[in-house]
């Protein structure tokens, strides 16, 4: 009678779980469309609702495969059906945690980059004492071909307007003499002609309000040496070009936690890439000793194209596997 009875309950029970199994992926494929309509269809990562209406995270790779094996899991399930007794509009609780969480990825970010930014900085100070020279001794820092290059940053900057500083670099015959090159093309000026446009816009501007942009002093070198001026804040042309590069490679680290974050969906893997990026900095740039080089605006603008490549690329294969998902459940 036991046996008999632990038969028919054992068989009751597992006929009852099949049924509530069946009946919790139905509801749970109609459950899936909402999810897609109300926080979007393609994120890795959507928002779903608990017991207590509130948003948490789960797994919509997860939830794919439960529909496609006939399978779910327990906390899939305690999701699905505290989704079916919560009921949320497209512009409530869902969509504005959603919001929180992608705020704080990015104050997370911008920290990053400007702890960047500040050590970068730092170091170059260290280094050359850039701003305590006088004009003439900043220049001289720019070595080899960095000199080269902040030279025509100061042409335009010193020209009689933009355009005419931009065809001075466009037909230059001082560099390649007697040959009349264009520099523009030849060495890749692009950055510098858009720092010059910058320069001469806020100088501009800022004189029109009558805001001053740098301090000057005159800096008493010791006998037998003549004074020089000493000038300070964004008004000075070489303080300004350096300046813009170091914001630049700041941003560069705030790309870079994005990226891991992105990658890991977590941000601890930000977190843990900018970390590995700080303990090889030495290997991974040298902007704090070379501004002017190439490499110094090419950099981030290559890891913003790593970040949308790799988003573009994820987003087409999910698209590919939802096709399939969709073929195979109306076959």
């Amino acid at each position: 009678m036991k046996r008999g009875g632990a038969r028919k309950g054992a068989a009751s029970g597992s006929r009852s779980l099949s049924t509530s199994r069946d009946r919790l992926t139905l509801d749970f494929r109609a459950w899936q469309d909402w999810l897609c309509d109300t926080c979007g269809e393609g994120v890795a990562v959507p928002i779903c609702i608990n017991g207590l209406g509130e948003c948490t995270e789960c797994d919509f790779n997860l939830l794919r495969y439960s529909i496609t094996h006939d399978w779910i899991p327990a906390d899939i399930t305690v999701c699905m059906l505290a989704i079916a007794q919560v009921t949320v509009k497209e512009t409530g609780l869902c969509i504005t945690r959603a919001d929180n969480k992608i705020w704080l990825t990015l104050l997370m970010a911008a920290v990053s980059g400007i702890l960047h930014w500040y050590h970068i900085t730092t170091l170059f100070e260290n280094n050359s004492h850039f701003s305590h020279l006088s004009t003439l001794e900043r220049e001289m820092v720019f070595r080899t071909e960095m000199g080269l290059y902040y030279s025509y940053f100061k042409t335009i900057i010193e020209a009689p307007s933009f355009s005419k500083g931009l065809l001075m670099i466009m037909n230059d015959n001082i560099t390649e003499y007697p040959l009349v090159i264009n520099t523009l093309k030849r060495f890749n000026l692009y950055p510098e002609v858009l720092l010059a446009f910058w320069y001469r816009m806020y100088t501009g501007m800022m004189n029109v309000i009558g805001i001053s942009t740098k301090s000057c002093w005159i800096v008493n070198r010791g006998e037998d040496v003549s004074p020089v001026e000493s000038c300070e804040g964004l008004g000075d042309p070489a303080s300004f070009y350096v300046a813009v590069i170091f914001l630049l490679n700041g941003l560069l680290v705030s790309v870079f936690f994005i990226y891991g974050t992105y990658l890991s969906g977590s941000r601890f893997g930000g977190l843990l890439t900018v970390a590995c990026y700080f303990f090889n900095h030495g290997e991974s740039t040298r902007v704090m000793w070379t501004p002017p080089l190439r490499e110094s605006f090419s950099y981030p603008f290559l890891v913003v194209q790593m970040l949308l490549l790799t988003y573009i690329l994820s987003h087409n294969v999910e698209d590919c596997l939802l096709s399939k998902e969709e073929d195979y459940l109306l076959s």
